[in-house]
């Protein structure tokens, strides 16, 4: 559900008595005495949504994400006779609440003493600051940091309640505290910068403070602060509502957020060790992991167990600066918030962060990606197999043998050959996993008569043996164009020419899957697990503008488009109106009322 905001309460009347007006001047005259209960037909609902689409009220109400007009608008015209509630689809107005995982080496303990004891500013110098208690001030480290005074700004406590819940950053202006300098509260970030130019700007967040220890917890939250500012930025004309803060795992509870984000491989181990968590988490909100991974990763832990697989193949070409967006509707839908924002996919400067699939098909390169590489691509030859030298045998020694004319029980036919072909396995780059894996083919002439095995060479391919597997069951059979998954990888039946074709000894199985180099992998379910959604983006120290865009979509996207207003238990006359926004890129949407 969106915050209403926006407009104050006085600007949504006067646009509600501009509806008003507009429906006396096309003849629909509601009067106080009127009987409601006569206006909740459909005629009229559509009517009114027309109205507010008409005078452009609908769209100024979306761009603000502010829903608390639209039912101002039904409540005014009705003299308080009429309630509206529904749905909107289509626009990005859901509260984004993202927690950022902070590691270890991002918290810092500041020590703090009393200002008293401090010979550079007294409680005279700092008049800005109002409070009846004690201001602390951290202590001069090596770092040389300007100063932060730690204050409690609640007025009239005792020591009991006493509570230092806000602080003041003094930022070379030596005791003489300026507007952008606090207070700053628990949760909010400031610049604890050195320089007055921004040269060395470093952004921390404001955490907790022990007045007992005197100590000042702060954590890094440079992180957070670019993302923050990248959304704050309008999709396409859409105002959205989204707040960062970076969160000790171990010590959070995760219920108010519905994006957590780990911000690095680094935090793997931290992941690992509040695993129940995460994974209660992960049931009906998004994970986002920035992070590089390799094959090693991918052998046990949580990793291991997300269906995600690591793709042990060179590249053809390299998967330079640029991305690309797949043609399904979650990637479409994270390229319209992208580009809303004006990003530039060939500016994105991601890599891939490892040779890694989402693998959310049978195979372990999805044939629909959702982010890939604008160049690069997986040099997929690697895992087509062949036999060039397949030899004559009986066809009475081997079960699951086509049904044809051509060959004969009891013999060697030249028109039935078998061959070992040596498949890439499944894995096969994780221990414990073959790196191949042997099957035997039968290569079977097929014909229904003389006359057809004289003159017409058609084969079939039958999968019938696995070596080490008395369980393996048959596959085939497979005419030459024909597809099929094994050990993971899709593959269609090949003849080098058309001799091969009549003598037999030459078949080869070429590997079809998709080439694409994915740079960001999405899975919707794990395959032992339901959750709603995991993504991971390669990491980078710094991303650029673009690359914080296309974080920004992948967030919109993962959080969803459909916002609920009003009482939806309450049932009414239904209108629907459908618009949309223009800039960059377009986006429509759809507003469902509901009047009663």
């Amino acid at each position: 559900m969106v915050n209403n905001k926006g407009l104050a309460y006085s600007i949504e009347v006067m646009l509600a008595f501009v509806v008003l007006i507009l429906f006396i001047l096309g003849s629909s005259t509601p009067d106080t005495g009127h009987d409601w209960s006569e206006f909740q037909d459909q005629v009229a609902a559509e009517d009114l949504g027309h109205t507010l689409k008409q005078t452009g009220d609908l769209d100024r109400m979306m761009k603000d994400g502010n829903t608390g007009s639209l039912e101002t608008v039904a409540e005014t015209v009705s003299s308080g006779q009429l309630q509206l509630s529904g749905s909107i689809e289509n626009l990005p107005l859901d509260e984004a609440s993202i927690a950022i995982n902070a590691r270890p080496e991002d918290i810092a303990e500041e020590s703090l003493k009393p200002l008293d004891d401090y010979d550079e500013c007294d409680t005279d110098d700092l008049g800005e600051i109002q409070t009846d208690e004690e201001i602390y001030v951290t202590e001069e480290d090596a770092d040389d940091k300007p100063r932060i005074y730690v204050v409690n700004t609640t007025l009239n406590t005792t020591e009991e309640d006493s509570v230092y819940d806000s602080i003041y950053v003094d930022n070379q202006t030596d005791c003489q505290l300026e507007s952008d300098q606090g207070p700053f509260l628990r949760d909010e970030i400031f610049n604890w910068k050195n320089s007055t130019d921004g040269s060395d700007n470093d952004y921390r967040e404001f955490k907790h403070v022990d007045i007992d220890e005197e100590q000042l917890v702060l954590h890094q939250a440079d992180r957070a602060y670019r993302l923050r500012d990248v959304m704050e930025e309008r999709v396409v004309e859409v105002e959205t509502d989204q707040s960062f803060t970076t969160v000790e795992l171990s010590e959070t509870s995760l219920s108010e957020y519905n994006v957590l984000l780990f911000d690095s491989k680094d935090s793997l181990d931290q992941l690992e060790n509040n695993r129940q968590k995460v994974d209660r988490f992960l049931e009906e909100n998004t994970v986002i992991m920035m992070m590089d991974l390799e094959s090693d990763d991918f052998e046990d832990g949580f990793i291991s167990e997300t269906g995600m697989e690591w793709v042990d193949l060179d590249y053809t070409s390299s998967p330079d600066q640029g991305v690309a967006f797949g043609d399904r509707n979650d990637p479409q839908r994270t390229e319209t918030y992208f580009l809303g924002r004006g990003g530039d996919p060939g500016e994105v400067d991601i890599g891939t962060g490892g040779k890694v699939s989402s693998s959310k098909s049978q195979t372990a390169l999805d044939q629909n990606n959702f982010v890939i590489g604008d160049t690069g691509r997986y040099d997929t030859d690697e895992w087509t197999t062949y036999n060039h030298s397949m030899v004559q045998e009986d066809p009475a020694d081997y079960d699951h043998v086509p049904e044809s004319e051509c060959i004969e029980e009891g013999t060697e036919d030249p028109n039935f050959t078998v061959g070992e072909f040596e498949f890439p396995g499944y894995q096969g780059h994780l221990s414990g996993n073959p790196e191949t894996v042997t099957y035997t083919v039968l290569n079977t002439k097929l014909g229904s008569d003389d006359d057809v095995c004289e003159n017409r060479n058609i084969r079939a391919a039958t999968i019938v043996e696995k070596e080490g597997d008395d369980d393996f069951e048959y596959r085939g059979h497979f005419l030459v164009g024909e597809e099929f998954i094994l050990e993971g990888k899709e593959y269609s039946v090949s003849y080098p020419d058309q001799e091969a074709l009549e003598n037999g000894e030459e078949l080869d199985f070429i590997n079809i899957d998709n080439p694409e180099v994915e740079k960001i992998n999405l899975r919707n379910s794990f395959p032992d697990q339901e959750i709603d959604t995991l993504a991971r983006i390669p990491h980078r120290d710094e991303y650029n503008e673009d690359s914080r865009k296309l974080i920004a979509g992948l967030i919109h996207h993962s959080i969803g488009d459909q916002n609920q207003f009003g009482e939806q238990e309450r049932t009414g006359t239904t209108s629907t109106v459908y618009s949309g926004f223009q800039n960059e890129t377009y986006i429509p949407y759809k507003v469902s009322m509901r009047w009663h």
